[in-house]
């Protein structure tokens, strides 16, 4: 495994990692406030697995990885909280991620 890739490009991987333990406690907010069970498999653990698998394989370039990795994360990361929020302003009646037609006055 690649110890220079972890060592040379820290802030990028302790990015991925904030962004991901970011989106489980989400999820553990949102499972606790709505009494439902919180599964142990989650999306963002695939940008992990991505980073070992890359270390064995050598698959891509060392930074395109975690340039990669991050996009994930990113992208599941945003997925996950527009879909929460389209959830609950659903269950309030509230308009967002919208703009509603204006009335034209004559």
């Amino acid at each position: 495994y690649n110890q220079t890739l972890i060592s040379s490009n820290l802030i990028l991987l302790t990015t991925i990692y904030g962004l991901c333990f970011a989106k489980l406690s989400n999820k553990l907010i949102v499972a606790h406030m709505s009494k439902t069970r919180l599964h142990n498999r989650d999306s963002c653990y695939f940008a992990f697995i991505m980073i070992i698998v890359n270390g064995y394989l050598k698959i891509f370039a060392g930074k395109v990885i975690l340039q990669l990795a991050l996009t994930f994360v990113v992208m599941d990361l945003s997925w996950y909280l527009i879909r929460i929020y389209v959830e609950i302003a659903e269950a309030f009646g509230i308009r967002i991620f919208s703009i509603g037609k204006q009335k034209v006055q004559k």
